[in-house]
This record gives structure tokens, sequence and C-alpha cells, in this order.
């Protein structure tokens, strides 16, 4: 393995860095979209209290149909916007997603050229009770193969990952979602030296 993990840095190291980029500019988007979603609840708020006052003038009157219309049209503009980031979000995470499946894909392929990885595997380290290697394999294998109905073997790992980890594991859920990214972030492979620290503890 010791050779594999050599002729695989360069690629490797190359895709942490993607990833912890596109991981970076998917967290920026996403801290936007919450920060207009902020502005419409204000402005819905805004425009409920304005039409509760009933102390009204002439000029209040006028005043008030005017903050109504710029606030209206400052939502639309705004709505308009969260949708944008939606898509962009969506995209982003797609990306990401793929990227991360790409690193389990050299680990996993790490793990196989060990001579004896099936007479001798090794656990590695653990996360709570789960051994990374099984973490690697498995996470790989939903990477893969997350747009088809995952195999038992896979299916049961992940309801096992979700009871420890929380529903971002569960593969219940109507759309199918690639699972690679969280994987990547439970093996908080966010660095090469975290990433060669593990594949050299399965040697």
């Amino acid at each position: 393995m010791l050779n594999y993990i050599e002729s695989t840095k360069y690629a490797t190291k190359k895709l942490i860095q993607l990833i912890n980029r596109e991981f970076c500019e998917l967290k920026k988007i996403e801290n936007e979209l919450k920060s207009v979603n902020s502005k419409v609840k204000y402005l819905i708020s805004y425009v409920s209290d304005c039409e509760r006052d009933d102390d009204f003038d002439d000029k209040k009157i006028q005043h008030f149909y005017n903050q109504i219309g710029n606030s209206i049209l400052k939502k639309e503009i705004i709505e308009n916007k969260i949708l944008l980031l939606k898509e962009e979000i969506s995209i982003k995470k797609m990306s990401t997603q793929f990227l991360c499946g790409a690193l389990l894909q050299i680990a996993k392929q790490g793990i196989a050229s060990k001579k004896d990885s099936l007479q001798n595997p090794k656990c590695g380290r653990k996360i709570q009770s789960f051994c990374i290697r099984e973490i690697i394999i498995n996470g790989r294998n939903q990477s893969m193969h997350f747009d088809e109905k995952p195999h038992p073997r896979t299916s049961d790992f992940f309801k096992h990952l979700a009871i420890s980890f929380g529903n971002e594991f569960d593969l219940k859920n109507e759309d199918p979602e690639n699972k690679a990214l969280n994987i990547i972030i439970l093996l908080d492979w966010s660095s090469y030296k975290n990433f060669k620290k593990d594949m050299l503890s399965l040697n």
C-alpha cells in the first residue's frame, strides 16, 4: 500500500484542496441563504405590523402605502434571490459530493492494493464503534451507486451511522443522495496529513 499512497499523493492532495474550497464556498452560499431568509421574515413582520396600526393621518397613510410597496418589492427581489441561491447550493453540493466520492475511491483502491487485504484486514482508527475501513468501503459503495437501490449491507451500515451520527446518513429519503461529503466530514479528511495517517493505519 505504501507505493500506492506515494503514487497517488499529488492527485489526492489536489483533490482534498478542491474539496475544501468547494465546501467553503458551499457554506458561504448557505449562510447567504439564511441571511436573505431572515430579511424576508422581517419584511413580512413589518407589513403585518403596519396593517395593524390604525392610528393614521393623511401623511401616515401615504407613508404607509409607500413603505408597503417598497417592502413587497424588496420581498419579491429577495425571494427570487433565494430561488437562485437554492439552485446554486444544489449544484455546488453535487460537485463537492462527486469530489468526495473520488477521494473515497482512491482510499478504497488503496485498501485493495494491500496483498492480504481480504485475508488479514485491518480495522484502522475507530470512530465510536466504527472501523474506518468499513466507513471507507461502505461510503465509497454508496457514493458510486447512490442512485440505485443500496446493497443490504450498505443500507444496514448507514442505518447504524444514522443512529450514531444523525439523519444526514439516513438512506430512506425519497430523493437518493450521494453521502460522500458526510463520510469525508466524519473521517475528518480535511488535510492530506489526516488522510495519509488513516491509510497507513490500514497497511
